[in-house]
C-alpha cells in the first residue's frame, strides 16, 4: 500500500519518479497511519476492557477508539503528506528548495488542510472499519464451512499461484511505471526503483509466508 500511495502522490504532484526524501517521509506517514488506524485500537480496547471500561455512551469501547483515534492523527501525517509534495513540486520544477522552505510549504493553512483530511478518513478509515470488522465478523461467525486437510500437493499447487500472480503483479506495475514515464519523458530512477523493490520485497514476504 506505501507503494501505492507513494506513486500515487507523486502522480498527482506532477511527478513519476518521487525522490528520496519524498519517499522516506510519504512511507512515514503511511506507516504511522496504518499502526494508528490498523493496530491500536484493539490492544488499546483490551487495555480499558481490564479497567473495566467496555462501553462509552453505549457505544463499545473498540468501536469508540476505531473512530476517535485517526482525527487527531491528522496533525502530524497532514504535514508529513504536504511536505513530500512539496519535495515532489521543487523536483519536478527542478528547484532547490532548503528545508525551511519546505516546512514552511507543508505547515501553510495549517488547520484548513487538518480539517479537511480529518473528514476524508471519516468514512472510510473511521465509520468504514467499524462496518468491516462488525461485518468480517458477522461472515466468519455465520458461515464455517469444513476445511480439508490440507495435503502437500495442494500446498504446493497453491504456493504456484501465488508465486505466479505475484510474477504478474510485478510485470504489471513495471511495464506501467515504464510508459509513465516515457510520457513524462522521465527515466526509472532510484527512489521509483526502491519502490518497485519494496513491491518485490512485499510480494516475496508473502509467498514465504504462504509456504509457511
Amino acid at each position: 500500500q506505501c507503494v501505492i500511495m507513494c506513486l500515487k502522490d507523486a502522480f498527482l504532484t506532477g511527478g513519476i519518479a518521487p525522490p528520496l526524501a519524498a519517499v522516506v517521509v510519504w512511507v512515514l506517514r503511511d506507516l504511522s497511519f496504518s499502526l494508528v488506524v490498523f493496530v491500536l485500537p484493539e490492544p488499546l480496547s483490551r487495555w480499558f476492557t481490564s479497567k473495566g471500561v467496555t462501553s462509552v455512551a453505549g457505544v463499545p469501547i473498540q468501536d469508540l477508539l476505531q473512530i476517535l483515534l485517526p482525527q487527531p492523527l491528522q496533525l502530524i501525517t497532514s504535514p508529513l503528506h504536504f511536505l513530500g509534495v512539496s519535495y515532489v513540486a521543487a523536483a519536478t520544477a527542478h528547484r532547490q528548495l532548503s528545508l525551511a522552505q519546505h516546512l514552511h510549504t507543508a505547515f501553510r493553512e495549517f488547520w484548513l488542510r487538518v480539517g479537511i483530511r480529518c473528514a476524508r478518513v471519516l468514512v472510510p478509515y473511521c465509520f468504514g472499519a467499524v462496518a468491516n470488522r462488525r461485518l468480517r465478523s458477522f461472515f466468519e461467525t455465520s458461515f464455517k464451512p469444513t476445511l480439508a486437510l490440507p495435503t502437500v500437493i495442494s500446498e504446493r499447487r497453491a504456493a504456484e499461484r501465488l508465486h505466479l500472480w505475484a510474477i504478474i503483479r510485478n510485470s504489471v506495475l513495471l511495464a506501467a511505471l515504464a510508459i509513465l514515464a516515457t510520457l513524462h519523458g522521465l527515466r526509472l530512477s532510484g527512489p521509483l526503483a526502491i519502490l518497485v523493490g519494496a513491491s518485490h520485497a512485499i510480494t516475496r514476504h508473502d509467498v514465504l509466508r504462504r509456504k509457511c
